[in-house]
């Protein structure tokens, strides 16, 4: 069955990221697949060909070809932690912290590891239980499948999501709420009176902002590439003065 060019290629560009994450090469895979390194490599160079082949890679890559294409998706996704994930990793601060640096931050499991201080044991013993939770996905040989890179919008509530708001809220503010900040580095504070239809564009301006760079940080996030930076982001407007009433 021969891809559409456009399609074909946007697989297979969105697969070589996985089979960097999973540090697959074109070896490995001619060798699971039967097939010469030469043959693997036209494959990935190709303007077009078989979705049978790219979909037999990505179950060597531990992943779907629906699951492939659900990455790609350029609209937001809602996501709910349920309130058993949420305990967990509220209970559990290393959990959350290996579960962030794979899943939102893209690190290598052996980097999110070592940051979350775990041995060998412990970080299985995290990874089978965040795999019950349906969290990640934990393969043979210690392998772990994460989420495809998308754009994700929380939704619901509950005590881990209260916490991080709060949490992550303030420790923001207390490292941008300042006077002088550095160049590279950005924190308004503003007060005006406006009539309602200002404060109604106010907002959906700034809920088209997140769009737009949200898109492209996911865009970016894909390509994989060593250069990209940590950016937060935290915004709020409502109709209150900061004098209080």
């Amino acid at each position: 069955m021969a891809a559409d060019r456009n399609d074909y290629r946007v697989a297979i560009d969105a697969l070589k990221d996985i089979l960097r994450a999973q540090k697959l090469t074109y070896r490995d895979i001619a060798k699971a697949l039967g097939l010469s390194e030469s043959g693997v490599k036209k494959i990935f160079s190709a303007e077009d060909g078989s979705f049978q082949r790219i979909s037999q890679i990505c179950r060597l890559a531990g992943t779907t070809l629906p699951e492939l294409f659900q990455g790609l998706k350029s609209e937001m996704t809602d996501f709910t932690f349920s309130i058993d994930a949420q305990e967990f990793l509220l209970k559990n601060p290393r959990a959350f912290a290996i579960y962030w640096r794979l899943v939102y931050e893209r690190m290598e499991l052996s980097s999110a590891q070592k940051m979350a201080k775990l041995d060998d044991k412990e970080a299985f013993k995290i990874l089978r239980q965040l795999d019950d939770l349906g969290l990640i996905t934990l393969l043979p040989e210690g392998k772990v499948k994460v989420p495809p890179v998308q754009q994700i919008r929380w939704v619901g509530s509950g005590p881990l999501i209260e916490k991080l708001y709060r949490e992550w809220g303030g420790q923001f503010l207390q490292s941008v709420a300042k006077p002088d900040l550095e160049a590279h580095k950005l924190f308004l504070i503003r007060y005006m009176k406006v009539f309602p239809k200002t404060y109604e564009d106010l907002v959906r301006a700034q809920r088209e902002l997140e769009v737009e760079f949200v898109r492209r940080g996911i865009q970016d996030m894909r390509t994989g590439s060593p250069a990209l930076v940590h950016l937060r982001w935290v915004a709020g407007i409502d109709d209150s003065s900061f004098m209080g009433s």
